[in-house]
């Protein structure tokens, strides 16, 4: 899809979800800021499509067909901690949004092992492309939306075409193949 969004708004939020499950107490800082961005984004997808990149059809159509895979193979599986465990043991199908999501966090997690250090990748992964998505192109948008008190991803548009950031770079060019951001962005397949 030509103006469909950015691959990590479809998988990154499976991903973020299925590795809270696993946490005791989820307090740690980097677990709260991963979260509360990708349920963010989550909401923006829902509710404010028009002030993401890509067209907002495509966005929600996504959103929607990720849901329902989501609904359609945790609906049989018992309480959250049996769903956990279903995601868990899931032998993932990446030709579904869920089944990618899941094997690129079950790729995340056997990269980096260390509860610590995998959440402060992901933290700062949400918090980079909450910048990237704040680059959208629908000015008007932004604006209208700064009138009416704005959403946080207006304020970020704001600060960054303040700063003189108005459009996105290509992310892939400035990556070399060790690069989180190649891995997190371009592979999907952590393994090769």
């Amino acid at each position: 899809m030509p103006n469909s969004p950015p691959p990590p708004l479809r998988l990154e939020h499976p991903i973020t979800f299925k590795l809270t499950k696993g946490q005791q107490g989820a307090d740690d800082q980097n677990v709260q800021v991963a979260m509360t961005l990708s349920q963010y984004c989550a909401y923006l997808i829902i509710y404010a499509p028009q002030l993401l990149p890509g067209h907002k059809g495509d966005t929600s159509c996504l959103l929607s067909a990720a849901a329902h895979e989501a609904a359609s193979f945790l609906k049989d599986k018992g309480n959250e901690q049996g769903r956990h465990e279903a995601m868990r043991s899931m032998e993932p199908d990446q030709q579904t949004i869920f089944g990618s999501g899941i094997k690129l966090g079950k790729q995340l997690q056997d990269i980096i092992p260390d509860d610590t250090r995998r959440w402060k990748v992901i933290a700062d992964f949400w918090s980079e492309l909450m910048l990237y998505l704040a680059l959208s192109d629908n000015i008007k948008g932004h604006i209208e939306q700064l009138a009416q008190g704005g959403e946080f991803i207006t304020h970020l548009w704001a600060l960054l075409y303040h700063a003189g950031i108005a459009k996105r770079e290509d992310h892939h060019e400035n990556q070399t193949e060790e690069s989180p951001e190649h891995i997190m962005f371009s592979t999907y397949d952590l393994e090769a």
